[in-house]
């Protein structure tokens, strides 16, 4: 019985020590297990750290490259942006240079133009004032030599359209109209010289034969002439009434009807006849 207790109390014992002696262990290694999990918890703890710092250096250099990238793409962009602008402005430019030398080259040749047509024309003008002048100076002289002519076929004066059908005659006179002739021709153009003279005696003695009138009395009167018979006849106004009547000559190639004192008066309705000539102001016409 004893030797069975014995070794049941040794044993009881021997689990009483062991089991003192796993409680410390088991309390001091529980506290060991802690502390080495907080080491491992520590270490673990300082590598999340490190590892979140790590990941928000990854994550700020990411976000860096990112912005980075954007704002590289950005500045890419705004590149691109000033480069088309600049292009575009660059269009505008050559368009307005091009409009400005079209403009340009417009204008000049508008102003070539009218300075060559300014030039035509005064080329043109300098030659019709040359064919004119050559005109006038060929029609003068040949109204020369129609004077001339003229004078050489017994005319006093030459005129521009003489009737090459005219023919002058003589008319006797009677000392009655003789003396009231010269002083007729006297008050009409005593102070006009020979050919004035002339002139007024032609035209009375082609009215006397046109119309069949026989005196210068009735020519006086019923035509209208207003020279005074006052005033004695001068060696002009002899002259002309001799060439004119006694001689039939005449003063010019033309039938002499009307005339009237330019400085003394106007008149429209000799203005309406056949002009003839102008003999300093007086003017001569033939009947309409």
């Amino acid at each position: 019985m004893r030797e069975t207790f014995i070794p049941k109390l040794k044993l009881a014992l021997a689990v009483l020590i062991a089991s003192v002696i796993v409680i410390p262990t088991e309390v001091i290694v529980p506290h060991a297990v802690a502390a080495q999990n907080d080491e491992v918890s520590g270490t673990t703890a300082t590598e999340t750290h490190n590892d979140k710092k790590v990941a928000l250096m990854i994550a700020a250099n990411k976000l860096q490259a990112e912005n980075g990238q954007t704002l590289a793409l950005e500045r890419a962009k705004a590149m691109d942006n000033a480069k088309a602008e600049t292009q575009k402005k660059i269009k505008e430019l050559e368009a307005q240079a091009q409009k400005e030398a079209q403009e340009k080259a417009e204008k000049e040749a508008q102003q070539k133009a009218a300075a060559e047509k300014a030039a035509a024309e005064k080329a043109a003008a300098e030659k019709a004032a040359a064919e004119k002048a050559e005109r006038e100076k060929a029609a003068a002289e040949q109204a020369q030599q129609k004077r001339e002519q003229v004078q050489n076929d017994g005319y006093l004066l030459g005129i521009e359209n003489p009737d090459y059908d005219y023919v002058s005659y003589s008319i006797s006179l009677t000392d009655e109209d003789r003396d009231i002739l010269e002083r007729l021709v006297m008050g009409e153009a005593g102070d006009k010289g020979y050919i004035g003279c002339a002139l007024v005696a032609q035209a009375i003695r082609d009215t006397m034969i046109a119309d069949g009138v026989p005196t210068v009395e009735q020519v006086r009167t019923g035509y209208g002439y207003y020279g005074s018979l006052s005033r004695t006849p001068n060696s002009d106004v002899k002259r002309a009434v001799e060439f004119i009547f006694d001689q039939g000559g005449a003063a010019v190639q033309h039938k002499l009807m009307y005339f009237y004192e330019t400085s003394l008066c106007s008149s429209a309705w000799h203005e309406t006849q056949d002009y003839v000539v102008t003999y300093n102001t007086t003017r001569f016409f033939d009947r309409a």
